[in-house]
Order: C-alpha cells, then structure tokens, then sequence
C-alpha cells in the first residue's frame, strides 16, 4: 500500500509507525499529487488542526487520527472521566497527599511528586496535578503501554519502572526501566475495560496511537493518563526490550494494522 503522512513524516526509526510500514512493504510518497492509498495525518503536536489539503483529501480516501486534534492531559483525563465517572486530576491547593505536576502538553516530560496542599502562588497554569496512583506492591511502578490500531488492541506492554518517589528529585523522567514485556490485552484488561477503551479511543479521535495506562492496585481502576498519535521511543526499538519480544510485536501490530486497513480501504 502507499501512504501520504502530511504536514509532517515519521523519519525516525524510534517511531513505531516506521517499523510496521518496513514489515509490511509500504510506500510512503512525498506528495499528495502522487497516487496512495490513505493518508495519515501525522504531527508531534499535543494539539492539531487538519490542513485544508487534509480535508479535502478525507472527502474521498481515509485520513488516520484527522479528527485526534487534542492529545493534552486534560483533555485525555475529561475523555476517560465521561466514560467511567472518575478523574485523576485533582486541586492541588486543596488536596492531601502526595500528587504528580505534570505539563499538560505532551511528550515534555519533566514531571515530579510534590506534596500537597500547595499555596496558589506555587500553582502552575500550564501543568497538571494527578494524584500519586500506586500501581504496585514490590517498590516500583507498574505501567501499561496499549497499542490501539482501528477499534482493536492485540498486545499491551507491560513496563516496570522505579517508584518515583524514590529517584533523586522524585523526577519522573529518572525512572530507571526495569524490563517491557508484551501480553495479550485479554490477559490484562477484561472485557468492559477493553470496551471502555475503545470508547475512550473513539470519542479521543484516534484511528492510531498508543496509551498509557496505570491501574490503582487498591481500588483496581484503571486511568488513562496519556495518549500518543506518534508513539515512539517505549515501543520498538527501546533498548529494554528482548530480541524476540521486539519481533513478535512488530508482526502482530505490523499484521493487526493491514487487516484493519483491508476492512475500511476501498478494494
């Protein structure tokens, strides 16, 4: 198949997007003049608008995650909050404990544990507050890594991660990984999570993409604190991941993805 990314193209190898293209033997054109099967519309921004070009294009072929126009933390947190009727966001001048600031955009990193309450002169406009979820019993951190590719979920990757509370700084962004393990979806979430999901994923606008999902392990909630349109670095060629583990995943996403495509492209 040929694919059109616009406005920009995945060049990277670290994206998991270049790795499914490679596996299956696409072509990517440079231009929209040129024949191609779908397009994609591809931008590492937290917020989007699609292009008149893009638009246009959409009236007769696909244009993956055009309607995925805002992938900031609020908005991902407001989604998930509508289908399950509860947030991890929380008043950080009000609220008791600890919590994490995080920059609502994406893909800044940066974010650390405080301690709250804090005065509302410490209160930062452009971050979020997200209580502290505890995910595991064992001093680390257990964080899910969910590939969504067109209303399926064929693995999840499963990361263990220092405790932020005990890294210098409480800085997220020093977690020390552990070790990335692919399971099955089913294995991990069960069906009227698995839904939820795709609902969240729906009403998000994204065809494509990942997630990032923590699941409390004292109420056993899940929350959905991030989502990716241009996933990279903790997917396919993270140096944390087994050599065979890697290559399962790339045939299962690479192959999830055309069968999705063959359902929805014209013949």
């Amino acid at each position: 198949m040929k694919i059109y990314f616009s406005p920009d193209c995945p060049k990277l190898q670290d994206y998991s997007i270049v790795a499914m293209i490679h596996y299956l033997g696409y072509t990517v054109v440079k231009s929209a003049e040129e024949e191609f099967d779908f397009a994609y519309m591809w931008e590492d921004a937290t917020k989007t608008i699609p292009s008149a070009e893009l638009l246009k294009i959409a009236r007769h072929k696909k244009v993956l995650n055009l309607h995925c126009n805002d992938i900031g933390k609020r908005k991902v947190d407001q989604v998930w909050q509508d289908i399950c009727g509860y947030s991890s966001l929380i008043n950080p001048c009000q609220y008791q404990g600890k919590a994490l600031k995080k920059s609502d955009a994406n893909g800044k990193g940066g974010g650390e544990i405080i301690d709250c309450p804090i005065s509302i002169d410490e209160l930062d406009t452009d971050c979020v507050y997200q209580s502290y979820i505890e995910t595991s019993g064992i001093g680390a951190q257990l964080e899910y890594r969910l590939p969504y590719i067109l209303g399926r979920m064929p693995l999840v990757f499963e990361v263990l991660k220092d405790d932020p509370e005990n890294v210098p700084g409480r800085r997220i962004q020093l977690q020390y990984k552990h070790s990335i393990s692919p399971r099955q979806s089913s294995d991990v979430f069960n069906a009227g999570e698995c839904e939820q999901i795709i609902c969240f994923c729906q009403q998000l606008g994204l065809d494509i993409g990942e997630l990032d999902i923590l699941r409390c392990r004292h109420s056993n909630r899940l929350y959905i604190i991030d989502a990716n349109t241009t996933p990279t670095y903790f997917n396919m060629f993270n140096r944390y991941w087994r050599t065979d583990d890697k290559r399962m995943a790339i045939h299962t996403l690479a192959e999830c993805w055309e069968q999705q495509l063959l359902k929805i492209l014209p013949p």
